[in-house]
């Protein structure tokens, strides 16, 4: 897939050769470029996210790493574009997906812009996936299950217990394995270290427990609530 990108650089030379690469690169096109973080932050607040926002990170008044926060929740993948090497470590704290040195190599951008493409990819097959497919109680059959049905996850002893609209399904793996293709979906959330929710059959909230439609009540662990939190601040009317 495409994906959309801004350049934000305070060296006009360097945003025409990042310009220039880009220009020249299948994958990848340049919306607008700027020589601030401020303008760039107005510019994506009117019209939304990009998919790469590519960053200098020595800059006057608000610098790339000060300004990660920000632009991060502008962006699917921040990319750091500096001069300097011992900038790397603190590239990673603030998050960012990539890194690269100026003056940038043509083959290192394709790169990165190979692994940000393929990471889009997959994060949009996984929100598209309509059914799972998991053991079933031999190693020869396997139970068939839609996303859509699933209401809530328990890991007990050696299984996991799904419980659908259509009944429960016995699954003998790892909970950890199933989450990771879950959580992909931005209606599955876990709740507790053995326990993961669907929200479209969550009848309410109260305090810091979760209840569902069927009746079950669940407590959301501290390390959990962050993310439900959020997700009911994106969808809140007031």
């Amino acid at each position: 897939m495409e994906l959309s990108s801004i350049i934000i650089d305070d060296e006009p030379h360097a945003i025409t050769d990042l310009n220039e690469i880009i220009e020249v690169t299948p994958d990848v096109f340049v919306e607008k470029t700027f020589t601030n973080v401020s303008d760039a932050i107005l510019f994506l607040r009117e019209t939304g996210k990009v998919n790469v926002i590519f960053c200098d990170i020595s800059m006057p008044i608000v610098g790339g790493l000060e300004a990660a926060p920000l632009l991060n929740e502008y962006c699917d993948f921040l990319v750091y574009v500096t001069a300097h090497r011992f900038h790397g470590p603190e590239t990673y704290e603030a998050d960012a997906s990539g890194y690269l040195m100026k003056p940038v190599r043509y083959d290192k951008f394709v790169r990165q812009i190979k692994v940000l493409s393929k990471a889009k990819e997959d994060e949009q097959f996984g929100k598209d996936e309509k059914v799972l497919f998991v053991k079933g109680d031999d190693k020869n059959s396997m139970l068939k299950i839609f996303y859509d049905d699933i209401i809530y996850i328990e890991a007990l002893e050696n299984y996991i217990n799904i419980h659908t609209t259509k009944g429960e399904k016995i699954t003998y793996i790892q909970l950890k394995g199933l989450e990771q293709k879950l959580l992909k979906k931005e209606t599955f959330f876990r709740v507790a270290k053995s326990t993961i929710i669907s929200v479209n059959f969550l009848e309410k909230i109260e305090g810091y427990r979760a209840l569902m439609t069927d009746g079950m009540y669940f407590n959301i662990g501290k390390v959990y609530r962050p993310a439900i939190r959020e997700f009911i601040k994106k969808n809140r009317l007031n």
